[in-house]
This record gives structure tokens, sequence and C-alpha cells, in this order.
């Protein structure tokens, strides 16, 4: 059944979805445990849930955090949307899995963020309202966390690429691709 949930074996995460976005998952995990297993206690400690969600594929989206509505933020399921078909034809798998895990520790870190950069008794991310003012320091605040974001994906590839085995054409491709993200939103 693609909706049955399943317990990682590398981490305390469910994870939801069909059983090839669930081998994609745990191969990434594995990943983690074996090349940086500080990053799979991160991980693990700030999500708990995985879904697989074919939307994301029409905004080229690989993975999507699910915000909490409401403080306090230790009470809140911390889940993220991910695709399973969210393959670029240039990786070969080995590549996908460093790519996929890439992402995991880029989610968890907007995880860490909520949980370390807000203050628990006024939930700040995402209060939004018409005052021109505001929602510049709100783009602000989602660029700052988006620039952290990235640049922590980018560290842990850096960390890891030697575990990863990758051809270094492959790797830089896919270090490239992170730091044009991170360029973006520091311009």
């Amino acid at each position: 059944d693609a909706e049955e949930s399943y317990k990682s074996k590398y981490a305390s995460i469910n994870l939801v979805g069909s059983d090839n976005f669930k081998d994609q998952i745990e191969s990434s995990l594995n990943f983690l445990k074996t090349c940086s297993p500080n990053d799979l206690v991160t991980t693990d400690k700030y999500l708990d849930i995985i879904v697989e969600d074919d939307n994301l594929k029409k905004t080229n989206t690989i993975a999507l955090v699910v915000m909490p509505k409401y403080p306090p933020f230790d009470d809140t399921i911390k889940k993220i949307h991910m695709t399973e078909d969210y393959y670029r034809s240039d990786l070969t798998s080995s590549g996908q899995i460093f790519f996929n895990a890439g992402a995991l520790v880029h989610e968890a870190r907007h995880y860490w963020q909520f949980a370390n950069w807000y203050n628990p008794n006024k939930w700040e991310f995402g209060l939004l309202n018409s005052k021109r003012e505001e929602l510049i320091k709100a783009d602000i605040k989602a660029k700052k966390l988006e620039i952290d974001a990235h640049t922590s994906e980018i560290n842990f590839f850096l960390r890891t690429q030697e575990c990863a085995k990758l051809q270094n054409s492959e790797f830089q491709t896919i270090l490239d691709a992170e730091k044009r993200v991170l360029d973006y939103y520091k311009n």
C-alpha cells in the first residue's frame, strides 16, 4: 500500500509512500549513518515523518517542510514532503542518494532553525500582515533561513565528498547546483 507508514531502519523517522520512495529515503539515511553520523542524529531529531508527495513534481521541488501552525514547537510533528521522481538525468544512483541526503540535511536544518532561532512563546515565522515594512522584514527573515539551510547543505556535501566516492565531475555538478541556489538567495 502506497500510504502505509514504515519506520526507517536507520532513524526513528516514519516513511510514507511507495516502496521505491521508501527505498530511496532509506538509502539516503544509510548514507548519513555511514558518512555523516552527526547529520543522521540531527535529521533524526528534527524529522518525524517523510511523506511522498507527487504534487511537488509540478514545482520542480525535491522537498518541502510542513510548518507547524501553532506553538509550542516541541509538541509539533516535524514532517516533510518529498517527491519520488526527482531524478536528475546527470546523476548516477549514488549521486542521487548523495543529493537526497543533502535535501534531508537541508530540511532538518529548517526545523533546527525553528526550534533554536525563534521565541517558543511567540511563533514568529509566517505571521504576516499587509504592512509593507513587515512583509520586507519577513522576506529578509525567509532569505536568512534559506541561506543558512543551503550553506548547511553545501557544508554537508563538502564534508562527505570523500565518503560518497562519486566521480569528481558528478560531485562538482551537485555542488555547483547548490551554490547557484545559495547565490540566488544571497542576491
